[in-house]
């Protein structure tokens, strides 16, 4: 079952999430970039990033589909949001396994 779908030639719904840690606490954004990974799970799509947005909500992140963010042929692709914090540090969530699954039909 997937986290999300999304019919090719549609741009909604977007995808969207909260970001937690390990405590389930909503993680700060505050001076981060957010980008969302997708990547092939059963059809050939090399990985690829999209600038995600913050919404202003602690930990919470999306991404509204764009012509040249939604993969043209239908199938499962794995997906992560990857933060890149003021520091420069890095972290991916889910940041162990797969990432969450997206149809697109």
């Amino acid at each position: 079952m997937p986290d999300a779908a999304i019919r090719l030639g549609d741009d909604l719904p977007e995808l969207s999430a909260t970001l937690t840690d390990e405590t389930n606490t909503p993680v700060d954004l505050d001076g981060a970039t957010v980008a969302l990974y997708l990547r092939g799970a059963t059809v050939a799509y090399d990985e690829s990033s999209f600038t995600a947005e913050k919404t202003g909500d602690p930990g919470a992140v999306r991404y509204e589909w764009a012509d040249d963010g939604l993969p043209t042929d239908g199938g499962l692709y794995f997906g992560r949001w990857r933060v890149t914090y003021g520091s420069g540090q890095h972290e991916s969530f889910p940041n162990c396994g797969n990432g969450f699954v997206v149809e697109v039909s």
